[in-house]
Order: structure tokens, then C-alpha cells, then sequence
């Protein structure tokens, strides 16, 4: 079950998730960072202004000392695969978790969550990264170039796990 603080980050998240964007198709190209938070989250989102484009959210709850990474992402398998791995890289570093998958009712995306306590590893990734790569096994990596919106952020996202 999760706690009401986790439950406030995830509306957090899913609230700028649908900031974001809710218009429809989006361009790739047009992708942009935008980060938040409040006295129980801090979170960074990579996607396009006014679309329904969200490719990658990084959210730490404060309480659980816990980094939420989400990933939108399509399997190799027209199955929906429950977990997939996932590496995530950044010139600080990189860490490999396990995603659980889920395919939306809404728009039926297929996405991976994973989560981590801030390691040092996590922690040097986000601090030193100017660019995030995240490959999912079988489906190829996605390179996400951090301008100063998410260099800030990602360092709000550790401030707030430490």
C-alpha cells in the first residue's frame, strides 16, 4: 500500500504529466525539461509542452528516500512484458534497475517504473549529467541532451532524497 506521501508525489508527477500535455500527437524535436516540486517531492519531466508526449520522469520522494524513474518506452514483443531492465547513464555514471511495465488505458503507451534509494551511484549520475541516456533491453536507448532547467532539477531531485 503505498503512503499518503507517495501517493502525493505520484499525483505531483501525474498532475505535470498532464501539464505537459494532453493535445495530442507530439514532435520529438520539440521536447523540453520542466521541473517542480513541494515540501514532500521533487521531480524533473522530459517531454513536450501541450502533447501527450512524456518520455522521462524522475521524481524523489522525500519521505521513502526513494527515486521514482519513468520511462516511455515500447518492448521489442508485442507482448507486455510485467518488468523489463533498464540502464540509465549520464557522464557521472550508470546504474542498471528493473522497470515494471504497464500499458495505459488511456492512449495504451507502454511504460517502465523502477525505483531506488539515492545511491551514490544514482547521486553522481544525476549531479554530473549533462546528457541522460536510458537503454531499455531490446529496445534501443534514447539520448536526452539536460539544459539548465534539468541540471537544477536534477539536483533539487538529490537535495530533496539526501
Amino acid at each position: 500500500m503505498l503512503s499518503p506521501i507517495t501517493l502525493s508525489a505520484r499525483a505531483a508527477t501525474l498532475s505535470l504529466i498532464l501539464v505537459v500535455g494532453l493535445s495530442g500527437a507530439a514532435s520529438a524535436q520539440n521536447r523540453t525539461w520542466v521541473s517542480d516540486g513541494d515540501d514532500d517531492a521533487a521531480w524533473i519531466i522530459y517531454g513536450t509542452p501541450e502533447s501527450d508526449d512524456v518520455l522521462l520522469s524522475l521524481t524523489c520522494d522525500k519521505a521513502a528516500k526513494t527515486v521514482t524513474v519513468w520511462f516511455a518506452t515500447e518492448p521489442v514483443a508485442a507482448k507486455n512484458p510485467p518488468s523489463l531492465p533498464l540502464e540509465i547513464a549520464s557522464e557521472g555514471g550508470r546504474i542498471r534497475l528493473t522497470g515494471q511495465g504497464a500499458r495505459s488505458e488511456m492512449d495504451d503507451a507502454y511504460s517502465l517504473e523502477a525505483k531506488s534509494p539515492l545511491t551514490p551511484e544514482l547521486e553522481n549520475l544525476l549531479i554530473q549529467a549533462r546528457k541522460i541516456s536510458v537503454r531499455v533491453e531490446g529496445a534501443g536507448k534514447m539520448d536526452m541532451p539536460l539544459d539548465d532547467v534539468a541540471v537544477n532539477g536534477a539536483q533539487q531531485v538529490v537535495k530533496m532524497c539526501k
